[in-house]
């Protein structure tokens, strides 16, 4: 949709199916800045062999925030270098770009090096899980926080770091009742304010109700709730 973006872009999504002919990303080509509440639901392919391939951005080339973001589609780089599932590579370097809150549902396949993640660096990944099939979790010059994925789907995974339930579990309340539970017990660690409530969605599987935000200072006490978007 865009090519290159310094800023912010949030409450977007995008249907479809896209062809690139060069490096790509759902959202946007080359990215810095923060991106939230947006879904991808393009399936996206790669003509011929580049690299940096992405459900949301082909390429960060400067600190980035991804929060609250899902994505259901499909991306087949045909052979080429780096493909993700949120991002295709990360050039930044930057350890204090972050993925919070996201979902992947989305198959990521035919690169030399795809995950569910993207080619992240030095990245903080967390609240995430995956559910699509990819060869690799993620670098692991990143760091993980609750991070999960459908057992399986991941040819190449570190369970130390990245922890592999069943489709059963990811039905279930319990996981929703995590999810939403580091979310409240996070809030000074990571600043979770306005991460988004989990919900069980059509299929019993957890995803974002982008209607319902966390605020640490509105319960009772200012012990923090999930509030309306106002």
């Amino acid at each position: 949709m865009f090519n290159v973006v310094s800023g912010t872009i949030k409450n977007l999504t995008l249907t479809g199916e896209y062809k690139a002919y060069q490096r790509a990303g759902g959202i946007c080509y080359r990215f810095k800045g923060t991106m939230s509440n947006c879904i991808n639901k393009v399936n996206i392919s790669q003509a011929s062999s580049f690299r940096d391939l992405g459900a949301f951005v082909g390429y960060a080339d400067g600190k980035y925030s991804l929060i609250n973001c899902i994505n259901y589609g499909n991306i087949n780089c045909n052979g080429s270098k780096n493909g993700g599932g949120m991002i295709g590579t990360d050039w930044s370097g930057s350890s204090a770009s972050v993925i919070y809150n996201c979902i992947n549902f989305g198959n990521v396949g035919s690169a030399i090096q795809y995950t569910t993640i993207g080619s992240d660096n030095k990245a903080t990944i967390a609240n995430y899980y995956n559910y699509g099939e990819c060869s690799n979790f993620g670098l692991a010059s990143n760091t993980y926080k609750n991070c999960y994925s459908l057992e399986d789907k991941v040819a190449t995974i570190n369970t130390e770091i990245i922890i592999e339930k069943s489709e059963e579990y990811m039905k279930s309340q319990d996981f929703i009742d995590n999810l939403n539970g580091y979310i409240e017990s996070n809030t000074d660690e990571i600043n979770t304010k306005n991460w988004c409530k989990w919900v069980a969605g059509s299929n019993n599987l957890p995803v974002l109700d982008f209607s319902l935000i966390w605020n640490p200072t509105a319960g009772e006490e200012g012990t923090g709730a999930f509030v309306p978007v106002t």
